[in-house]
């Protein structure tokens, strides 16, 4: 699955293969640097390599090059750890640059992005389980209400208090 992508972007391997349900991914050095080499096997991997090219390193790993369903990613080797972070309690600080991540990516202002998918099918089964339990649900229903979901889905998370 990797070798081809292995010899044409001259990379050497420097871990273990990690594999999702939606992705193959390989730690890999290219002339000495380290980046990790995925390979997308689900459409919304795709297409979210696709949105990383766009962002050009601004906010997210820098897309180093692209081949297909694959993708060579700049790798973060730095010593903080956002999951070390809240293991350690530090979850304040950890919301605040994943934030600011946010914040880049979300201001980001090039040329159109690659069309994405629409927000309907990441929210489908959000209306009836915020209608069903309210609490968190409803109010997670709120926040995708107030980040453009269809109107047409909406009541059914307006009807429990947050």
């Amino acid at each position: 699955m990797f070798s081809d992508h292995l010899s044409r972007w001259e990379l050497t391997p420097d871990g273990d293969p990690i594999v999702t349900h939606s992705s193959r991914l390989l730690p890999v050095r290219q002339h000495g640097r380290p980046a990790m080499l995925k390979v997308a096997m689900e459409a919304e991997e795709k297409r979210g390599g696709l949105v990383m090219s766009w962002w050009n390193g601004e906010g997210a790993a820098r897309v180093l090059g692209q081949d297909g369903d694959a993708f060579l990613l700049e790798r973060a080797m730095g010593r903080r750890s956002l999951a070390q972070f809240t293991r350690q309690g530090r979850d304040d600080e950890a919301t605040r640059i994943l934030c600011a991540a946010t914040r880049t990516l979300h201001a980001h202002s090039a040329a159109p992005p690659p069309r994405l998918v629409a927000l309907t099918p990441w929210f489908r089964e959000l209306w009836p389980a915020a209608e069903a339990h309210g609490g968190i649900l409803a109010r997670s229903a709120t926040t995708a209400r107030a980040a453009g979901a269809p109107a047409g889905r909406r009541r059914a998370a307006r009807r429990h208090p947050s």
